[in-house]
């Protein structure tokens, strides 16, 4: 079974506060528009590990392309 959208948008907003969430996919990619105070003064690199951090522990999610 393949994640969904809304499957992904509640493990990140699950691990990061967002002020703003949206994530859009097919099921076998997703690209997530994410606005967060956690990514203040942080480095891209860092901004994608708080993100990846949230899908690390989904088996699903994980498995599947994200850009953020």
């Amino acid at each position: 079974m393949l994640p969904t959208p809304e499957l992904v948008k509640s493990y990140i907003a699950a691990g990061l506060d967002c002020s703003h969430l949206e994530v859009s996919g097919d099921g076998a990619h997703f690209e997530a528009v994410i606005v967060s105070e956690a990514f203040a003064g942080k480095r891209l690199i860092q901004r994608h590990q708080l993100v990846y951090a949230c899908l690390l522990y989904t088996s699903d999610a994980a498995d599947e392309g994200l850009g953020v």
